[in-house]
């Protein structure tokens, strides 16, 4: 194995090398490569601040507004020529490319729509301009986990690795040599991509869509009693004091539903609130799950367990009456994420609650998956943050979960909703076609 190698003095010349920049220039086989010029232009449209207009509105895109994920510009700002910030230099045309300069190893980059032609750019992304090249083509070259690796390499700064402008000029890609056939494929799957992202919903509003065709009668957009004052039994207030539990709207809490609604307390056989475990009794050779908040994803079914912690037998054996089954379904009582909610899977059966969720077990009368859809919609999610009390940190007491109202249609109605969701969570899944976008962006690379 070779423990030297031999670097040209010229590639020392540029003070701006690295030792990864090294690794590449030397291992770099310029003769399988299209340099970038050749493709685009880099940063075409300058914009002075002589030519900002104080009082108008202008489009201001910056790294934030991609999504990694998703290879969009999902947000922007729109921002008053006198409040826009230093930085923003670059104007965008219509089917240009915005690549972040800023840890560019990480694949930010997107194509400019229609609706943010002329759009203002931060100076931490390039403006790449196709020149006869197809902008879906150098979109999913960009894309390609190579290219993405090289720019890694090329990327100087230890805090934050930055590509700068000249480097990214002088850049040639590893690309294969492009037909016609690749361009229509390139343009048809970019195309299939964007309109499938656009169309993608959250989980919330695929169950709210099917609540809405199944159970819904109508949806009351604000609350109609406009009074100032209401009566109420002492009993009623017993315990009760904090404003919030009367202000809310009416039970069916922003929908008139088409079956009977029930109180969530007369449809479950217990809720309890999980254990108490220090951080100190986490351990890396324990086998039973500890399930926090961080657990509960919002688009998520079940309990995440990407993150999980683990205690020992010892903690396990201390708090085995908190211990979850298959089918519980656990919500966040505290803090900010108050009301977040998911169903524990099988794998997760025995695992430890913690005392920041509240475990509901539900009766005959319920399916579980049907309950935590309804508290993944608004109308149980307002319900709960109306519940909530406290000053410094929000809580919804055991008592007052158990007072939420909820439609509650028979065991075979709500199957049928259940499996009317989980058809919809099926073809929102975009899986596959991540798949298939990952493979063409590296498919046009030599490896």
């Amino acid at each position: 194995m070779a423990i030297a190698q031999v670097v040209p003095y010229e590639v020392l010349e540029d003070t701006t090398w690295t030792v990864k920049s090294l690794v590449f220039n030397v291992n770099d086989n310029l003769s399988k490569r299209l340099p970038l010029k050749d493709l685009a232009e880099v940063n075409k449209h300058r914009f002075s601040n002589s030519r900002i207009k104080k009082e108008e509105i202008y489009k201001y895109v910056e790294v934030g507004s991609i999504s990694g994920e998703n290879g969009l510009v999902t947000r922007w700002k729109e921002v008053k020529g006198g409040d826009l910030p230093k930085r923003a230099k670059l104007m965008a045309r219509e089917g240009d490319i915005l690549l972040s300069t800023i840890r560019p190893d990480n694949g930010l980059v997107a194509i400019v729509p229609r609706e943010l032609d002329k759009c203002l750019v931060s100076s931490g992304l390039a403006v790449l301009s196709p020149k006869n090249t197809p902008a879906e083509m150098l979109y999913f070259i960009l894309r390609s986990s190579k290219v993405r690796e090289e720019f890694g390499l090329l990327a100087t700064g230890s805090t934050t690795p930055r590509l700068s402008f000249k480097q990214l000029k002088e850049y040639a890609f590893p690309a294969k040599p492009f037909t016609e056939g690749m361009y229509d494929e390139a343009r048809g799957l970019y195309k299939f991509w964007a309109e499938r992202i656009k169309a993608q919903k959250s989980l919330q509003e695929i169950v709210e869509d099917t609540f809405r065709q199944e159970l819904i009668l109508e949806e009351i957009r604000e609350c109609q009693d406009t009074s100032n004052h209401m009566i109420l039994k002492y009993s009623d207030l017993k315990e009760k004091l904090h404003v919030r539990n009367y202000l809310s709207p009416p039970l069916s809490q922003g929908a008139r539903w088409n079956v009977q609604e029930k109180q969530l307390g007369d449809l479950i056989n217990q809720s309890i609130v999980g254990a108490s475990v220090p951080p100190e009794e986490y351990s890396e050779e324990g086998n039973t799950p500890y399930v926090r908040i961080g657990d509960l994803k919002d688009d998520k079914v079940n309990v995440s367990t990407s993150n999980l912690v683990y205690i020992g037998n010892k903690s396990t054996e201390e708090n085995k009456r908190f211990s979850l089954l298959k089918d519980d379904v656990v919500v966040a009582r505290i803090g900010a994420t108050v009301g977040k909610s998911a169903l524990v899977q099988k794998e997760l059966e025995g695992a430890i609650n913690s005392q920041y969720l509240i475990a509901v077990k539900c009766s005959e009368e319920i399916i579980p998956e049907y309950l935590l859809y309804f508290l993944k919609t608004s109308w149980g999610k307002n319900q709960i943050v109306a519940r909530a009390v406290g000053s410094a940190q929000k809580y919804i007491k055991i008592q007052d979960l158990r007072e939420l109202t909820l439609p509650a249609p028979d065991i075979v109605k709500q199957r049928d909703i259940i499996a009317r969701v989980r058809e919809k969570i099926k073809n929102n899944d975009l899986t596959a076609l991540r798949q298939q976008v990952t493979y063409f962006s590296n498919s046009l690379i030599y490896r």
